[in-house]
C-alpha cells in the first residue's frame, strides 16, 4: 500500500484493540499538598497480564475540553536557586503496578474542582492471552466507516541498556506511543517518562524511530523494558 493514510481501514496493518475501559470522577474534600501524599484510587484490572494503559481527564463531563495523562497544571518553583523545589497545583497520572490500575491525584487548589477520567488500555506484545470484550462501551458500532483507525506499522520492546531504530521512510513524523514496564521494582508499568536519573529517549522523524533505554545502576531495574507503538497515522 502507497500510504495506508489513504483508507479508514486498512488490511496490511493490524488495529489496536482495547482490552480495559473504565471512567470515573474524583472529588476532594478539600486540598491536597502538591509534595505530600496524593490522592489514590486503585481498582483490579482483572487481566492475565499487565496492561498497557493510558487516559484522558477532564473538568468537563461530557470531555469537551480534554488532557492526556499525565496531566499537570500550575508549574510552580519554590525554594532556593540552588535548589529549586518544582510543584504542580494539580497533577493527575495513571499506572499499572501489579495487578491493580493506579490513579494518582493531587489539586492543592482551594476548594478543588473534581475531575473526570477515562482509562484504556493495551495488551502488550509480550501476551497472547483471552480477554473479555469490551464492546459494552461501544456506542452503536465497534467499527464505523465514519470513522477513521490508527493503524500499527510496528510494536514490540526495548529492554533496559539497549537501543532500536526502527526505519519507516514515511515521510511525515508518525504517531508513537510508549510505556515503561519495571516489573523487578515494584511492578509497575507507566507511560510517564521519568525513571530516576536515567535518560531514556525517543527520537522520532519523517524517516526513522530512535528509541534509547540506558542501563540504571541497580538490579532492581534489570529487566525493565519500554513498550512501544508506531502507527501510519502523522501526529
Amino acid at each position: 500500500m502507497v500510504n495506508p493514510n489513504d483508507f479508514l481501514l486498512n488490511t496490511d496493518y493490524e488495529m489496536d484493540k482495547i482490552v480495559l475501559v473504565k471512567e470515573g470522577k474524583i472529588e476532594l474534600p478539600s486540598p491536597t499538598d502538591p509534595l505530600g501524599p496524593a490522592y489514590i484510587e486503585t481498582f483490579p484490572h482483572n487481566l492475565q497480564f499487565r496492561p498497557l494503559v493510558f487516559g484522558f481527564c477532564s473538568y468537563n463531563k461530557d470531555f469537551s475540553v480534554s488532557s492526556p495523562t499525565p496531566y499537570y497544571e500550575g508549574t510552580e518553583y519554590t525554594g532556593t536557586p540552588q535548589s529549586p523545589i518544582i510543584s504542580n497545583k494539580v497533577s493527575l497520572n495513571i499506572y499499572v503496578e501489579g495487578s491493580d490500575i493506579v490513579i494518582s491525584y493531587r489539586n492543592a487548589n482551594n476548594p478543588p474542582k473534581p475531575i473526570y477520567y477515562r482509562i484504556y488500555a493495551f495488551e502488550p506484545t509480550t501476551e497472547n492471552a483471552k480477554v473479555p470484550p469490551t464492546k459494552k462501551f461501544a456506542q452503536l458500532f465497534t467499527l464505523n466507516t465514519d470513522r477513521n483507525y490508527r493503524k500499527i506499522y510496528k510494536q514490540g520492546v526495548v529492554p533496559i541498556g539497549t537501543a532500536k531504530t526502527i526505519e519507516h521512510n514515511f515521510g511525515y513524523v508518525p504517531q508513537v506511543m510508549a510505556w515503561y514496564d519495571y516489573p523487578n521494582f515494584n511492578g509497575r508499568i507507566d507511560n510517564n517518562f521519568s525513571l530516576n536519573d536515567t535518560n531514556p529517549s525517543i527520537y522520532v522523524t519523517d524517516k526513522k524511530v530512535e528509541i534509547t533505554f540506558p542501563t540504571y545502576p541497580s538490579p532492581l531495574y534489570d529487566d525493565a523494558k519500554i513498550h512501544y507503538r508506531i502507527y501510519c497515522d502523522e501526529t
